[in-house]
C-alpha cells in the first residue's frame, strides 16, 4: 500500500516525450478501434515533396500509404490504458495501470520467494529490496512499458510453476505470456524460464500453447493490419542496433550499476546460483533462465549503456536476479547452521550478518533513489500538456509548430501540424520557408532548453523569441 501511495502521489500518465506520447496516442487510437493516424498537413506546403518523417510526431513513423502514420510502440500497454481510461480519465490511466502492476509485482515476488523455498521474512526482504531499486520508483511512476512487462513476466512464472496442479493454469500462463509479448516483444526471452517452470506433461504443454496461441493470432492480425506483415513491428531497423562489439561495454555497465544499487553482494551471490544451475538444480536453473537471457540480449544493443536508467531493459528479468541472490544467501546460511549450528553464538551472528547485508543493499538503493531524485523525475511530464495549452493561447489557429520533444504532445493536446526540427535538413528548410511564406502560414517553434543550442545554431537568425514558460520557449518565424 505504501508503494501504491507513492505511485499515486508522484506518478504521471500524461502525453509527454517519445514513450509517453507514443503509448498515450496509440491508446486513444485503439479506444476508437484504430491503429493508424493521419499526417497533419501544413497549410500551403506540398507534403509529398518532402520526407514524411519531417512532419511525423515522436512515437509514430510514416506508413506505407501516403499520409499514414503507424505506431512505433507495441499495443500491449496502450490496450491496458484504454481499459483504465473510462474509470480515471486518460491522463490518469497509466497511474492506475502502474498501481495495479506495482502491487501485483510485489505480491508475486513474495509468492515466488516462498515457492522457491525462502522463509516468509526472506520473501519480505525480496519485496522491500525490489521496491527500493531505483528502477522501480522511476518506471512505476511514468508512462513506460517496463513496469507492466515485469508484472506480467512474474505472473507467467508463477502460473507456470502452479500449472503442475492444473492444466487450466497452464493455459492461463500461455495467455499471460502472449500478453507480456504484446507489451514488450523481448519478453519472449522468458520462454527459457517458462520451459523450466512448466510441468512437461503433454496436456500441460498443449494447454500452454493453446492459451498463448489466442493472443499470438490477435497480435499477428494487428501487425498485419498496421504494418502489412504479421511479424512486423514499428521498429523498422532494429538489426542495425546490434553488434558483437557492444557486448563487453554493456555487460560492464549492467554489472556496475547493479552493484551500486544492490551492492556487489547481489552479483557475487548470483554466481553461486549459476554453479547450481550448471548442476541442473531446478530452482536455480529457473532464476538463471529468467535473468540471464535479458542480460545476454541487451548486451549487444547499442542503447543499453547510455545512462543508468537504461537498465530498464533488464527490469522484467531482475526479479530472477534478486530471488537467485537471496536463495544463494539462504543456502549459505543453512549450510553454516548445519556445520556450526551447535555453537551458541552462531545463529545470532548469522542473523546479524544477513540483516546487515540486507540493510546495506537497501541503504545503497535508497541512496541512489535520493541522489537521482528518482521519485520526482516524472513530475515534469505533466507540464507537456500545459506547455501546449499555453502555446495555443499565443499562436494563430493555422500555425505549423516546429518542435521535437513536444511533438507527440502537440498531436495529443492540439490540432496543429508539426515540423520536426531534429529531422529537418537545410535544403528542406529553405523550401519549406519559401512555401509557408508564399501561403502566409504562421510558423512557431516550441522547444525545451536542451534543444535551443542546436536550434539557434541552425535557425536562430530566422526566429525571434516571443515567450517563455518554465523550460519551454516559444519562437516565431520572422516574416
Amino acid at each position: 500500500m505504501a508503494c501504491a501511495l507513492v505511485v499515486v502521489r508522484h506518478g504521471s500518465g500524461a502525453s509527454s516525450g517519445a514513450d509517453g506520447s507514443g503509448y498515450y496516442n496509440l491508446a486513444r487510437l485503439l479506444a476508437r478501434g484504430r491503429s493508424t493516424w493521419e499526417l497533419r498537413p501544413v497549410a500551403g506546403v506540398t507534403m509529398g515533396a518532402y520526407n514524411p518523417s519531417i512532419f511525423t510526431p515522436l512515437g509514430f513513423s510514416p506508413g506505407k500509404r501516403p499520409g499514414e502514420l503507424v505506431p512505433v510502440y507495441e499495443p500491449g500497454l496502450p490496450l491496458h490504458l484504454a481499459l483504465a481510461a473510462p474509470f480515471v480519465g486518460w491522463d490518469n490511466a497509466c497511474v492506475l495501470v502502474n498501481v495495479l502492476a506495482g502491487i501485483a509485482t510485489l505480491l508475486l515476488i513474495y509468492y515466488l520467494a516462498r515457492r522457491l523455498g525462502l522463509p516468509p521474512w526472506w520473501g519480505v526482504a525480496a519485496v522491500v529490496l525490489f521496491a527500493l531499486l531505483p528502477l522501480s520508483p522511476m518506471f512505476y511512476t511514468g508512462l513506460f512499458s517496463e513496469a507492466l512487462a515485469t508484472a506480467w513476466c512474474a505472473a507467467v512464472i508463477a502460473l507456470a510453476l502452479a500449472s503442475r496442479r492444473s492444466a487450466a493454469l497452464a493455459a492461463v500462463a500461455g495467455f499471460g505470456f502472449g500478453i507480456a509479448v504484446t507489451v514488450r516483444p523481448t519478453d519472449a526471452l522468458l520462454v527459457l524460464a517458462i520451459a523450466v517452470a512448466l510441468d512437461w506433461r503433454r496436456r500441460t504443454l498443449l494447454s500452454f500453447v493453446a492459451g498463448g496461441l489466442l493472443v499470438a493470432i490477435a497480435f499477428m492480425g494487428y501487425n498485419l493490419h498496421t504494418y502489412g506483415h504479421p511479424i512486423a513491428t514499428g521498429y523498422w531497423n532494429m538489426p542495425a542496433e546490434f553488434r558483437l562489439s557492444y557486448f563487453w561495454p554493456r555487460l560492464e555497465h549492467f554489472a556496475l550499476w547493479l552493484s551500486r544499487f544492490w551492492t556487489p553482494l547481489a552479483l557475487l551471490l548470483f554466481l553461486g546460483v549459476l554453479y547450481f544451475a550448471i548442476r541442473r538444480e531446478r530452482r536455480h536453473l529457473l532464476v538463471t533462465a529468467w535473468f540471464l537471457p535479458f542480460v545476454a540480449f541487451y548486451s549487444f544493443y547499442s542503447h543499453s549503456d547510455h545512462a543508468w536508467w537504461y537498465l530498464r531493459f533488464l527490469l522484467p528479468g531482475i526479479p530472477g536476479l534478486l530471488l537467485g541472490a537471496l536463495m544463494a544467501a539462504f543456502d549459505m546460511k543453512q549450510a553454516a547452521v548445519r556445520r556450526w549450528g551447535s555453537r551458541r553464538a552462531v545463529r545470532p551472528l548469522l542473523a546479524g550478518v544477513l540483516l546487515g547485508a540486507a540493510a546495506w543493499a537497501g541503504a545503497a538503493s535508497l541512496h541512489w533513489v535520493r541522489f537521482f531524485d528518482v521519485i520526482h523525475l516524472m513530475r515534469g511530464d505533466v507540464e507537456y500538456g500545459r506547455d501546449v495549452a499555453w502555446m495555443q493561447r499565443m499562436i494563430p489557429a493555422n500555425t505549423a509548430v516546429v518542435c521535437m520533444q513536444v511533438s507527440g504532445a502537440v498531436y495529443t493536446y492540439s490540432h496543429f501540424p508539426v515540423i520536426r526540427v531534429d529531422i529537418l535538413d537545410p535544403a528542406s528548410a529553405k523550401r519549406l520557408a519559401h512555401e509557408v511564406a508564399g501561403h502566409r502560414t504562421p510558423v512557431f517553434a516550441l522547444l525545451f532548453e536542451f534543444e535551443l543550442p542546436s536550434f539557434q545554431q541552425c535557425y536562430g537568425s530566422a526566429f525571434r523569441e516571443v515567450g517563455r514558460r518554465g523550460r519551454a520557449t516559444l519562437w516565431k518565424l520572422n516574416d
